[in-house]
């Protein structure tokens, strides 16, 4: 039972960050105002909730539950997939930066902050780690 539960973590927190980075991606535009800001602000909370709900569980998966831990060790596939998962983390920490930074110079609901092109280009990457990291879950839980 406990399997079924950390697995459904697991899917829960993967959802979480799909969502949260699909949300961001349409609430993101040229001029953010203090509210926008507040709601990404938001989104991104969430965001790291569901990063570390599915980060756990996951460790989870691969050394306490479910299948052997040697199950999933003896590839390299494990490496890729927990690379995959650091460079979605780190690249996470540049619109968090930029949003806490952005919340300290915006003062009322008349001013907006023009945030820089890059921003929206690390949403995107991260959307496309999200899309190939199943990938390399279903290859590993396959024993490719």
């Amino acid at each position: 039972m406990i399997d079924l539960l950390v697995r459904y973590l697991h899917f829960l927190g993967i959802i979480i960050l799909a969502s949260m980075l699909v949300a961001q991606h349409l609430l993101y535009s040229a001029n953010i105002n203090r509210t926008q800001l507040a709601r990404l602000r938001t989104l991104n909370k969430v965001y790291g909730a569901g990063l570390g709900i599915a980060f756990v569980s996951g460790l989870l998966l691969w050394l306490a539950v479910g299948k052997p831990k040697v199950f999933y060790s003896t590839g390299g596939l494990i490496h890729i997939k927990l690379t995959l998962f650091v460079v979605l983390a780190g690249l996470s920490m540049v619109p968090t930066l930029f949003f806490i930074r952005s919340a300290k110079t915006l003062n009322d609901d008349t001013t907006a902050v023009t945030p820089p092109k890059y921003i929206i280009g690390v949403i995107r990457a991260e959307l496309t780690l999200l899309v190939v990291m199943p990938l390399v879950a279903v290859l590993m839980a396959n024993g490719a």
